[in-house]
Formats: C-alpha cells, sequence, structure tokens
C-alpha cells in the first residue's frame, strides 16, 4: 500500500480540531496536540511499502551488500 497523504493530513486537521476546541488550556491543547500527531505519523509511515529488488546477500555471516529498493 502507498503512503495514503490524503488520509494523514485529514487525521492531523481532526487531531487539531479536537485538541483547540476542547481544552481552554493552550499549553494542554498543545501536549494532546503533539500526542495524538505523533500517534497519527507512526500509523502513517507504517503504511509504507519498501520495495526490495536485489542487492543484499546473506549466508551464516551478517548480511552484507547494497540495499536496492525504495518506498512506495
Amino acid at each position: 500500500m502507498s503512503l495514503n497523504t490524503s488520509g494523514f493530513k485529514a487525521d492531523l486537521k481532526e487531531v487539531y480540531t479536537r485538541t483547540y476546541e476542547a481544552s481552554g488550556d493552550k499549553d494542554a491543547a498543545l501536549d494532546a496536540f503533539i500526542d495524538a500527531f505523533a500517534d497519527k505519523l507512526e500509523a502513517y509511515i507504517r503504511t509504507a511499502d519498501i520495495l526490495y529488488n536485489n542487492g543484499l546477500t546473506a549466508g551464516s555471516a551478517p548480511v552484507t551488500g547494497t540495499f536496492n529498493g525504495h518506498l512506495q
């Protein structure tokens, strides 16, 4: 699955709106936003696919070589 940028933006907008409206305390709202932002960012990054083409070798030794691939 490719990264869902539009969904990520919508999630951030929802988090911002919810934390801004729910608190009259600026510091508490900022803390809540940062916590939720970190959770949304981690979920967004986990949707990335790593496409591996070739380049790494392994056997009984540690993996060696150059990773040939990219994020989608």
